[in-house]
């Protein structure tokens, strides 16, 4: 049976998008219950733990869809391919690296100097996106399908909500439910990693 390579990536990247999806869902809902009083720390602590699972499958499609979007462009004539879309691979499981290693030394020092880091990716393919996404709808370069260069600006904008989601400083309803946390849990590292951050900028 022969297997069709660009049918496998037209199935993952559609797989990959319903992940992406449903699991954002997923740490939505994970927020939500946070604030709820009739829950105990160690309730609440499990949910906290299940939220941080939850949120590698978004993490993880984010990375991946995006060089197997421009593999699948290049039948719609898109000129990014050979070296060029070789170094995509290269720099999105780069990325999807980066984003497992601040999964897996959270709360250390190495896993706060690595999201540094990977907030500058981050921010910086949504800038890449953005500004190819506008500039092809624009000038109709590089990448000639309009309803095409509309996925990548879109794409940018999507990268943006979901770094911003996942900070809880900058996101108000995961902000909100830590601070609903704070006025009853006394500053102590189960605590502290529940919140997801230091108490340190308390008032």
């Amino acid at each position: 049976m022969d297997i069709d390579i660009q049918n496998v990536l037209i199935f993952v990247h559609v797989l990959l998008f319903g992940y992406w999806l449903g699991s954002d869902l997923g740490v939505f809902y994970c927020d939500s219950q946070l604030t709820r009083d009739d829950l105990s720390l160690d309730e609440r602590l499990r949910v906290r733990q299940i939220r941080r699972k939850v949120d590698m499958a978004p993490r993880t499609c984010v990375a991946l869809i995006l060089p197997i979007g421009f593999s699948l462009a290049v039948q719609y004539g898109s000129p990014i391919t050979g070296w060029w879309l070789a170094l995509i691979w290269v720099l999105s499981l780069g990325w999807l690296v980066s984003l497992w290693a601040v999964r897996l030394t959270v709360d250390s020092a190495i896993g706060r100097t690595i999201d540094k880091y990977d907030r500058l990716v981050w921010y910086s393919v949504a800038i890449a996106m953005v500004g190819l996404g506008i500039y092809t709808l624009i000038t109709g370069d590089v990448i000639t399908e309009s309803w095409l260069a509309t996925k990548i600006f879109l794409y940018g904008l999507m990268v943006v909500s979901g770094r911003r989601s996942r900070s809880g400083r900058e996101n108000p309803t995961t902000r909100g439910a830590y601070s609903h946390l704070r006025r009853f849990l006394p500053p102590s590292p189960k605590s502290k990693y529940l919140v997801g951050y230091s108490y340190q900028g308390r008032r």
